[in-house]
């Protein structure tokens, strides 16, 4: 009698199951189904050249802006991107998750007669971010694991330079020209100048072949590298200039992201009324990629000023979402999520976004 009763109890537990994930199915779940297989890498060469000279011009505006006064105390990072896009035309997005109004980090910061990019080196210091240059916009992200990946570069930088910048970084150049080893050390003068060096990092300068060998963040050569380009005015010998050696690094990065997205195949996606959220979190939990949704029907955006800068307010209650894919890859997933969500997808090397308004409606000067 016991083992009928068990059994009995067995099955409409198995029932009760099979009508969980019935009803899961139906009434608001994300299921993610990623492939095992990867789809051929399909090069679109014309395409690649265009996003490489939008990121080159959007690297020169960085660059030629020069900004007579730049005054904040106690700004937020929207406040500061809002200035900065008055200044360049250029678009910025914050990609950071919004936090309570009282959370929000603030800075302050006095500057007079700087590039729009030395701006940029600022921020990304006193905020504790990260940013990243994509064709579509100037995006603004955690500093993560990824962030702080160092990376050994090599730069022609001739020994006058070197001489100028331990002037800058406040040490006397006296007996330097018979000196192979810096006192103080180059990577002393580097850490003076704000170019911070993870555990492991590293700066060497081999005067015989006029080479500097710095290992450290991808951040920390974006600063040193901007730092040279203001030095070096006479510098002879540098083949590739520096902004386009960096501005090459980020696209191989970018085009590196675009390539995963459109190799990466789903054999299902599935949604059922289901919150933006939600979608959101399957996307972290299953494929381990970070996608922010800066706006569309669940988060409301309050301008300051259209299309610049903004507050963002989570609503109570978000988008229902519906979704039936099946064998697709990962980008035209995201797209048909920004289709239904009327946003833009913007690829980054480290982060995803999903923006509104649409392109049209920011004074971007790079389209």
């Amino acid at each position: 009698m016991k083992a009928i009763f068990f059994a009995v109890l067995m099955v409409a537990i198995g029932n009760e199951v099979s009508a969980s994930a019935a009803e899961k199915e139906i009434a608001g779940a994300v299921i993610i189904e990623p492939s095992d297989a990867d789809s051929p890498l399909v090069v679109d060469k014309a395409k690649d050249e265009a996003d490489l000279r939008k990121m080159k011009e959007i690297d020169r505006i960085l660059r030629a802006t020069e900004i007579p006064k730049v005054e904040f105390r106690d700004a937020t990072l929207d406040e500061t991107l809002l200035f900065l896009n008055q200044k360049t035309g250029l678009r910025f997005v914050n990609a950071l998750l919004p936090l309570d109004p009282l959370d929000t980090p603030k800075a302050s910061l006095s500057l007079k007669n700087i590039a729009s990019q030395e701006v940029l080196f600022y921020m990304v210091q006193l905020h504790h971010v990260a940013y990243e240059v994509t064709p579509e916009a100037i995006l603004f992200v955690p500093k993560t694991t990824e962030c702080g990946v160092m990376e050994a570069i090599e730069y022609r930088v001739s020994f006058e330079t070197i001489t100028r910048l331990v002037q800058k970084a406040g040490f006397s150049a006296d007996g330097l020209a018979d000196a192979d080893l810096l006192k103080p050390s180059l990577r002393q003068c580097l850490e003076k100048l704000g170019i911070s060096f993870p555990p492991g990092g590293s700066a060497t300068y081999l005067r015989s072949s006029e080479r500097l060998i710095v290992r450290a963040s991808e951040n920390a050569h974006e600063l040193l590298e901007s730092i040279l380009d203001e030095v070096k005015r006479d510098q002879k010998d540098e083949t590739i200039p520096l902004e386009e050696r960096r501005v090459e690094r980020q696209f191989r990065r970018v085009l590196e992201a675009n390539h995963q997205l459109s190799q990466q195949r789903l054999e299902r996606v599935h949604a059922r009324g289901a919150t933006m959220q939600e979608i959101i979190d399957e996307i972290i939990e299953k494929l381990h990629k970070r996608l922010v949704f800066v706006q569309a029907e669940g988060i409301t955006l309050q301008p300051r000023l259209p299309g610049q800068s903004f507050d963002r307010v989570p609503s109570p209650t978000g988008p229902r979402l519906n979704l039936s894919l099946e064998n697709v890859t990962l980008v035209e997933f995201l797209q048909e999520l920004a289709r239904q969500t009327g946003t833009e997808l913007i690829v980054g090397s480290r982060t995803f976004v999903l923006l509104a308004p649409s392109p049209a409606a920011f004074p971007a000067k790079v389209r």
